[in-house]
């Protein structure tokens, strides 16, 4: 078959396939939501931690966002029960460290809230169910990271990674099949010396290099300003394209590169 026959088929089949259904969100009496009303509605937001946690708990995550102190055992665990509860109100029953190593692609790792309790009586073992999120849970976790790509060999006890919770990133809940919900913490990925192994960790230790020289290169200039940190934005593709799948398979170009121009 002709390269013409193969396109002209492809198009064909991305015309007349089958066509797929967006349910909406709508309110009780079946109008339409606004955007407005929508955005950001799963998402922990610096405001819907405010209004879930107390002052003091809140200032002293805020001060740990800017690099002033570290995050305590209290505020961690605080913080923990606070989204553990907002995201179990919509349905969560998991929760997952998110991050982005070094394969192009994304990793997750998941655990239950779910926690099993056993206690001994004289009538003898007792099994309580109960929802558990403890700040250590939210900050760490421990993930295998011999099946990842690691920039060298490593001795056998240096295998294990661990993902750290970013603070920067607000944490989410992504519903999946079946009318499930997972709560996705953005994370970090290290190995065991400290070396990233993910795309992020780089671009976050970039940043702060950055922030610091800018800093004292501003204060140099206007020693009155007292400047202590400076916020770096990253720009994404100005544009996007949408290709069929149909199209994208006589495309050579896009499967090897995941790119065009």
């Amino acid at each position: 078959m002709s390269a013409y026959e193969l396109r002209k088929s492809a198009l064909v089949k991305a015309a007349t396939g089958e066509k797929r259904e967006i349910e909406y969100p709508r309110k009780a009496d079946g109008k339409a939501r606004y955007p407005s009303e929508i955005y950001g509605e799963n998402v922990f937001t610096l405001k819907t931690m405010a209004k879930a946690l107390p002052k003091p708990i809140f200032s002293s995550f805020l001060k740990q966002r800017r690099g002033r102190q570290n995050l305590d055992k209290t505020t961690a665990d605080s913080i923990a029960h606070a989204v553990r509860v907002w995201a179990m109100d919509r349905g969560t029953t998991h929760y997952t460290h998110w991050f982005q190593p070094q394969t192009g692609t994304t990793a997750e790792k998941h655990d239950a809230f779910l926690s099993l309790l056993s206690s001994f009586t004289p009538g003898g073992e007792e099994v309580t169910a109960i929802d558990q999120f403890s700040g250590s849970q939210l900050l760490q976790s421990e993930p295998d990271a011999s099946s990842f790509p690691s920039g060298g060999m490593r001795t056998t006890f240096e295998a294990r990674g661990y993902t750290i919770w970013d603070t920067s990133s607000s944490m989410f809940v992504q519903s999946g099949p079946n009318g499930t919900s997972i709560l996705y913490i953005p994370s970090v990925f290290i190995s065991y010396n400290g070396d990233a192994l993910d795309e992020k960790t780089g671009l976050l230790r970039s940043n702060e290099v950055l922030s610091r020289a800018a800093s004292d290169l501003v204060n140099l200039l206007e020693p009155e300003a007292h400047v202590s940190h400076v916020y770096t934005t990253l720009g994404t593709e100005q544009e996007f394209f949408l290709v069929d799948r149909t199209m994208y398979a006589l495309r050579p170009d896009l499967k090897l590169t995941g790119r065009t121009l």
